[in-house]
Order: C-alpha cells, then sequence, then structure tokens
C-alpha cells in the first residue's frame, strides 16, 4: 500500500495541486488527503478509480506495477493450465468422436442392409476373425460386433419394432440352426430375438436359394443387456432349387 501514498503525492504535486484543492475535487477532507500521503489511511476502494483520473494515470499505474505482475502471473499459470489440459484430453476426446463415428458407420451399415432402425445412441466393439481362414477354417467369419444401446426411450422403441416385424423370430428352429456355422453355434440360445438374413439375395436365410457363397448377417438382440451381436460371415449353401 505504500505505493499508493507514493503516487498519490508524486502526480498530484506533478498536477499543482495542494492537498486541499486534491481533496475538493474528491469531495474529501484535507485530512483524508494528508493520511493517504503519510501512509496513516488508505483510500475507499470505490474511490480509487475517481483518483486515478484525477491523477492522470491508470488503476494499474496508481495500484503500483506489482498488481500488474500479480495479474500476468495469473492469466499465465490459466493458461498453462488449460494448455495441459488440451494435451491430456485431447486423446480422450479424438477417442470418444471416433467411437461415435464407427458406432454410427456400422449401425447406418446395418440399417441400411437389413432396412432396419436401430438407436442412435450406443456404443460399438468389434471382433475380427480374419485370421481364422489362415488357420483352414471351413466357414470365413468375418466380423463379430457388439451394439450396445443406451438410449431408453430409443431402446424401448427398438424393442417394440421386433415385437411387430414378422422378421425376427424368439427361437430358431431345426432348418436356420443347420445353416449355422458351428463355430457360433453357442450363440443359438443367448438371445430373445433372432434375425439370419442373406445380404446376397436382401432376404431371410433360408435353403431355398442356387447352391453358391452367400453373405449372410446373423442378429441377436438381448433384451437384459440393451446389446445387439451381429455376426458377419460367408457359408455355401446346397440350395433346393
Amino acid at each position: 500500500m505504500k505505493k499508493i501514498s507514493e503516487h498519490i503525492k508524486k502526480y498530484r504535486k506533478k498536477h499543482n495541486l495542494s492537498q486541499s484543492e486534491f481533496a475538493v475535487r474528491l469531495h474529501v477532507t484535507k485530512q483524508a488527503v494528508s493520511k493517504w500521503e503519510t501512509g496513516r489511511g488508505y483510500p475507499d476502494s470505490s474511490l480509487i478509480p475517481v483518483i486515478a483520473k484525477e491523477l492522470g494515470i491508470s488503476i494499474d499505474s496508481f495500484m503500483g506495477e506489482k498488481r500488474i505482475k500479480s495479474r500476468m502471473i495469473v492469466i499465465s499459470i490459466i493458461s498453462t493450465i488449460f494448455i495441459i489440459a488440451l494435451i491430456i484430453l485431447f486423446p480422450v476426446i479424438k477417442n470418444y468422436f471416433q467411437e461415435i463415428r464407427e458406432y454410427n458407420n456400422f449401425k447406418d451399415n446395418i440399417e441400411n442392409t437389413i432396412e432396419l432402425d436401430l438407436p442412435e445412441d450406443g456404443s460399438l466393439v468389434n471382433a475380427e476373425f480374419e485370421d481364422w481362414i489362415m488357420f483352414g477354417n471351413a466357414i470365413p467369419i468375418n466380423r463379430m460386433s457388439y451394439l450396445v444401446f443406451s438410449n431408453e426411450n430409443q431402446i424401448e422403441t427398438f424393442e417394440n419394432g421386433l415385437v411387430t416385424d414378422s422378421r425376427w423370430v424368439t427361437f430358431l428352429d431345426e432348418d436356420q440352426l443347420e445353416l449355422m456355422p458351428a463355430a457360433i453355434f453357442d450363440y443359438s440360445s443367448i438371445g430373445n430375438y433372432y434375425l439370419f438374413y442373406n445380404v446376397d439375395t436382401s432376404s431371410l436365410l433360408d435353403s431355398s436359394v442356387n447352391d453358391g457363397i452367400y453373405h449372410i448377417l446373423f442378429l441377436i438382440y438381448q433384451k437384459d443387456n440393451n446389446r445387439l451381436i451381429v455376426f458377419d460371415y460367408s457359408i455355401y449353401i446346397e440350395g433346393g432349387n
């Protein structure tokens, strides 16, 4: 506060003002000005802008360089914290939006292929099975994916749609089980709704097609987990035509 006392006295004299004249301008007593200049008292904070204006200096200059330095230090600390936070959070934020894009891309692909409406909000987990072919697997499974839905209202709408969509079944019959790869046979009893889809014929999977290898999507929905399991594979069918 010594700086304030020195500045009042210094700039008052610089403007050729007596203590009385300066007091009149501030609507205070001469004794008040005298106390300020001798350090026996300090002006009310509300007077600081008025005093600075009368002395023709900025508030920062009036309060002293220490205040300016302190402000710069605070700004520097805040800026440093902000930059560090960005460095730490950037990979997290990038990964978050990447996961959203992957979910939406996979969801859109399933919807466009099967003409199915899926919940907008959720997460995706993929398991790649390309290496199975290398080890002589007769039925190449391309991918196993989990779509886990997170919005309760969207889930309810989706589940209501399963009930009214005749393509979904609550259990698999013997004909369907025969068209299922042995590698995923254990998944035939873990869901509440199932859907076999022949991508090449754009229809439900059955054995009435011509002989050949067909691209299949096998969907399993588990209500308790709000999870849709999707198997993407190819299978040779000895057709019935």
